[in-house]
């Protein structure tokens, strides 16, 4: 009886760790928060050294929020993109079957290095 309170217990959220307790908001808000960490403070000397990341995705289409970060400061590119991946994912459980609500696209912005750090820069419509 006991194992079967153990398996039934147990919740797997691979890749993302999570524990049972955990609800999917409060993972979302978590894995924001380890994506924010690991890009850190995007330092440059160039725009070269300065990247875009989309992270999770509008009712009509484009992506919700981006982050600039350095290609120089960020040691794993690879599992930054895995987790802007998994966010997306998460976030995208979140909204099913809710209503889509407003539509809006935001508008990709160009990155600049501005005083040694890599910035967002949104043109003027």
């Amino acid at each position: 009886m006991m194992l079967k309170t153990l398996i039934l217990g147990m919740v797997t959220c691979f890749p993302v760790v999570c524990s049972a307790a955990e609800s999917d908001a409060d993972a979302l808000t978590r894995l924001h928060a380890e994506i924010v960490e690991m890009i850190g403070t995007p330092t440059c000397t160039n725009v070269v050294h300065c990247r875009l990341l989309s992270l999770g995705s509008l009712p009509c289409g484009g992506a919700a929020e981006f982050l600039a970060y350095a290609s120089t400061m960020t040691a794993n590119t690879g599992l930054l993109e895995t987790k802007a991946a998994e966010f997306g994912f998460l976030q995208e459980e979140l909204q099913k079957g809710r209503p889509a609500g407003e539509c809006k696209v935001l508008i990709v912005p160009k990155l600049a290095c501005v005083n040694s750090h890599c910035a967002l820069v949104v043109p003027n419509r």
